[in-house]
């Protein structure tokens, strides 16, 4: 595992990689002159601590990088697509409960993984 409980701010150079690793990768898109995305920012903070050795949290503010968000159909953010090995697994959209977006993240963390960060 990477290791790492830091958001990756990603852009068009380093999108294709994120999305490409081994392990999940959650993708947040979000952008500053969003409110919802204000509310949801220190929840992806708070889910990337307590997730963030088992996947890989980067996030794409779509102002700045609108051929990514077009690429993935982004009309409205916040809004989370959950990867892994540049596969599409979930998508959600809008501001969510942090229970709702956990959920997304350990329906997909396999039982192998559980154990293995299992203290």
């Amino acid at each position: 595992m990477n290791g790492m409980t830091d958001i990756i701010e990603l852009d068009e150079s380093s999108f294709k990689k994120f999305v490409n690793r081994k392990t999940h990768s959650l993708v947040y898109f979000w952008a500053p002159w969003c409110n919802p995305c204000k509310h949801m920012t220190p929840i992806v903070e708070k889910i990337s601590k307590k997730y963030g050795e088992r996947i890989s949290i980067g996030k794409v503010d779509v102002s700045t990088n609108p051929e990514i968000a077009s690429k993935y159909f982004i009309a409205a953010v916040p809004t989370f697509i959950l990867f892994k090995e540049g596969t599409i697994l979930e998508v959600l959209v809008g501001a969510v409960a942090e229970r709702r977006l956990e959920s997304m993240i350990k329906g997909f963390i396999t039982e192998e993984e559980e154990e293995e960060f299992s203290i």
